[in-house]
């Protein structure tokens, strides 16, 4: 079977570096504006000690945004659980080769982006994330996905591209809420039958894997507007079918 999947690029490590008490000022103001905390492309190793207690000092509180995109941190530190407003998180293009144990306890949390940070498995505790609405775990090094979806009566977007998934299990279609699936750049042979239950899906990309066969039951996907199915071995005319059906 051919592989698909992407090996994700990992950075070089650098010399340790800690962002400036002046960057970290200047971005807890801007902060305090926005609620919109941005650490990204600081090149920190570790999230700055004592956060908390600079971003009371800095006058920062109920902070719906945190984003720590392109850095080399692969922990969170405990005393971030204090950020219980959390709405958006962003780690992507990080050392991250599990997802933090903190990060459960963002209750409130609607959007996660862990995209290029080579995990190796998604934790089922990302469950108790029940108000999620977008998740992104592209290009990292899953090879299986557990069923932490089952109560996320809210997600409408799920992106697993470029991973190492050969099998999409059927408790898959139980996201009734779903719109948005990535799957594409996988090492998957064929797609589970129980899509037809993702009645809202309105895109989906399966595009660099190995399957030749689309499910019949894919016809009663009847929002389905979007079908990437390029790169696959797809036997024709059923790939004609399909695609006469969605723009």
């Amino acid at each position: 079977m051919r592989s698909n999947a992407r090996t994700p690029s990992m950075k070089i490590t650098p010399p340790a570096k800690k962002p400036s008490v002046e960057k970290i000022k200047s971005r807890l103001v801007e902060c305090r504006r926005s609620q919109r905390l941005n650490f990204s492309c600081l090149d920190m190793m570790e999230f700055p000690p004592k956060f908390i207690s600079q971003a009371n000092a800095a006058g920062v509180s109920n902070i719906l945004e945190l984003d720590l995109h392109s850095n080399y941190i692969s922990t969170l530190p405990q005393d971030l659980v204090a950020l219980q407003t959390l709405r958006v998180l962003k780690l992507d293009h990080n050392r991250f080769r599990e997802l933090p144990n903190i990060l459960f306890s963002f209750l409130k949390l609607q959007i996660l982006s862990v995209s290029n940070n080579g995990l190796k498995e998604i934790d089922p505790a990302l469950g108790n994330l029940v108000l999620l609405r977008e998740l992104d775990v592209s290009k990292n090094d899953l090879t299986g996905i557990p069923p932490f979806y089952l109560n996320m009566s809210f997600l409408v977007s799920l992106n697993l591209a470029h991973n190492r998934l050969s099998f999409i299990p059927d408790s898959l279609g139980a996201i009734r809420s779903l719109q948005h699936l990535d799957l594409s750049s996988n090492n998957l042979c064929e797609l589970p039958r129980a899509l037809q239950n993702l009645e809202q899906l309105v895109h989906l990309d399966i595009h660099g894997n190995s399957v030749s066969s689309l499910p019949s039951t894919m016809s009663h996907l009847k929002m389905l507007q979007k079908l990437n199915c390029d790169g696959n071995p797809l036997q024709e005319p059923e790939r004609s079918i399909y695609l006469q059906k969605v723009t």
